[in-house]
């Protein structure tokens, strides 16, 4: 409620000062006012030196001249009478004694020197709590006629603008919400006491249930666990299966494949037209099979993280038309044309996997054939964002996306259309796997569509001189899985404030999760390294303790000063941290993992 009533004080000020500022940017345009003179408003002696100060009209009215200054003057006196809000004009070099700095004033006109635009503070006036603001008061050519002579240019802070918010009203509306709140939540508290008393006497006739239920509760959630272990472990075990199925499968599928292109171009044993329509079927439903086994597995190999990441410098121009070429049959057979413009542009080169980003590229461009009507196109774009990452996008001339389904588009065997003809020909997890494999490689991917017109799928990845985002590659890796695990997840979270744009409350959950993900990792790796008898476990220690006060040394002044300065000086010692820290420490624990997997089971057991 106090934060309340100061907020609700700030904001008046505020309304007050732009009010006031209004009026006398006003008065500054026209010049001030000309007006009858009289007891209240006598010619205004600090301007004598003005050879117009004075005037007098053709039918003999005479009228004096109205600075701004001397206009606001007035108001703020008159509006302090009516609404009790004080409003003052003051400088260090003065026309008027009565515009005086008080100590406030003053020293909020040495922090406006000091290159501050905004000072506001409680403080009080005559023994009275006052919120006050001040803002400075800066030359424009309007101010030149009154205070040129004094030596101020346009543009120099000639001054200041001070808005005073008594705090008495604000308060007592606290204070009377505030007594609110103890009678109601006292009267909670007496009927909270009663039920306490009432449950007590009931308590224990309910003890022996309590156990009871207690014994069931414990038995079911062990229970629970035991199935939650064996489900993570069958998965696992099918991820990894299946994945170690690749060559098992594949071999049979290209020998049928092999036979069968072999009885196509045997010219001894020339082929029936019956024979041959035989053979093509046997062709195409083989290579559809193979298509399919294929996608599953590399899911199943990304699930068992199997998959191999090897990074160097590529030309996404010319994996482009690679891959353009590798499917050129598709989409000549509909009279679509596939159009690349990235060559037209110098684009910097990307830091990936080229096996990678040739099987992304290949779904994508798959897709928009696929999905695209007869005749249509794919157009193919590329820029360089300013956070460092190459945007390349595709877009089609399709059926499009309804909205709805945007959320959907990405999840394993999800069907991108709901034609037989055109679902039956996939499994629905291309995009699944080509979503999986861009965050694996520090990037990130979207879409746009509209039903009926088309559709464009983007990816952006991080260029040559992006020192900011990781890629999990086999380098980072040091042969223990949990470790293994944990690392890419820290990274995969540190990537994540690289994403620009960035909005405080995005950054603030990442920045919470990575602290208390790589807590966690820490107090996992520190038990494999005891249960392991590692002897440097010590110094390790050390080195998280100081990572993790790094980091919340960087959040605590992000938190005081929201200064791009702060997010850009973090990014790199994430980066340059964790791959020193992998590479050259922990690298040194697998050997002490040998013949001790059990062991290591037990001892992360008890993390969940």
């Amino acid at each position: 409620l106090q934060k309340q009533a100061l907020y609700l004080a700030t904001q008046e000020a505020k309304a007050n000062w732009n009010k006031d500022q209004a009026l006398r940017q006003w008065a500054t345009r026209h010049g001030g006012l000309y007006v009858k003179p009289d007891e209240r408003t006598p010619p205004n002696p600090y301007l004598e030196f003005l050879p117009n100060r004075d005037v007098e009209t053709k039918g003999g009215q005479k009228l004096t001249l109205m600075n701004p200054a001397y206009i606001m003057n007035q108001m703020t006196k008159e509006f302090e009478g009516m609404y009790g809000v004080k409003g003052k004009i003051t400088g260090q070099i003065l026309l008027n004694p009565d515009n005086e700095a008080d100590l406030w004033e003053l020293d909020a006109l040495k922090k406006f020197d000091a290159g501050e635009t905004e000072v506001i503070e409680q403080s009080r006036i005559d023994g009275l709590k006052y919120l006050r603001l001040m803002r400075p008061m800066v030359m424009t050519e309007g101010c030149v006629l009154c205070h040129g002579h004094l030596g101020f240019k346009v543009g120099d802070i000639r001054g200041g603008v001070s808005i005073s918010i008594p705090l008495a009203p604000y308060f007592a509306t606290a204070q009377e919400s505030k007594n609110s709140i103890l009678i109601t939540h006292g009267l909670i508290w007496l009927f909270g006491l009663s039920t306490i008393a009432f449950v007590a006497r009931r308590k224990h006739f309910q003890e022996k249930e309590k156990i009871q239920d207690s014994q069931v509760l414990n038995e079911t959630v062990s229970q629970l666990l035991k199935a939650k272990e064996e489900a993570e472990i069958s998965n696992s075990a099918k991820s990894k299966f299946l994945a170690s199925m690749s060559h098992e499968l594949r071999t049979p599928l290209n020998a049928v494949l092999g036979f069968a292109q072999m009885l196509q171009i045997d010219q001894n044993t020339p082929l029936t037209t019956s024979q041959g329509l035989h053979v093509e079927s046997i062709l195409d439903g083989g290579n559809h099979l193979l298509r399919l086994v294929n996608e599953i597995l590399d899911l199943s190999k990304i699930e068992a993280d199997q998959i191999s990441i090897s990074l160097e410098e590529v030309d996404i121009s010319d994996v482009t038309n690679e891959c353009i070429g590798l499917t050129r049959t598709l989409w000549k057979q509909r009279g679509i044309k596939v159009i690349s413009n990235l060559g037209k542009k110098q684009l910097p080169h990307v830091r990936t996997d080229k096996v990678r980003l040739k099987q992304i590229l290949l779904n994508l461009l798959s897709n928009a054939v696929k999905f695209n009507k007869v005749g249509g196109k794919v157009i193919i774009e590329g820029h360089e964002t300013d956070s460092g990452f190459l945007h390349f996008s595709l877009t089609d001339t399709g059926v499009g996306i309804p909205k709805d389904r945007f959320s959907d588009i990405f999840v394993e065997f999800h069907q991108l259309s709901d034609d037989p003809m055109i679902a039956s020909e996939g499994t629905g997890i291309g995009l699944a796997v080509t979503k999986t494999l861009v965050e694996r490689l520090a990037g990130h991917i979207g879409l746009e569509s509209e039903e009926g017109i088309g559709s464009t799928f983007w990816v952006e990845l991080p260029v040559v001189s992006n020192k900011n985002v990781m890629v999990w590659a086999d380098n980072l890796r040091i042969g223990v899985d949990a470790i293994d695990r944990d690392h890419q997840r820290i990274i995969s979270l540190s990537n994540a404030i690289s994403y620009d744009p960035l909005n405080e409350v995005e950054f603030n959950v990442i920045i919470e999760e990575l602290i208390d993900y790589t807590r966690y990792h820490f107090d996992r790796e520190e038990a494999i390294m005891k249960v392991c008898g590692y002897p440097d476990l010590e110094k390790q220690q050390s080195q998280h303790q100081e990572f993790i006060s790094r980091i919340k040394e960087q959040e605590s002044q992000w938190n005081k000063n929201r200064d791009m300065n702060i997010l850009n000086n973090l990014r790199p010692f994430l980066r340059s941290w964790l791959v020193a820290h992998i590479e050259k420490e922990d690298a040194k624990i697998a050997p002490y993992t040998k013949g001790k997997a059990e062991e290591i089971r037990v001892a992360l057991k008890r993390f969940g």
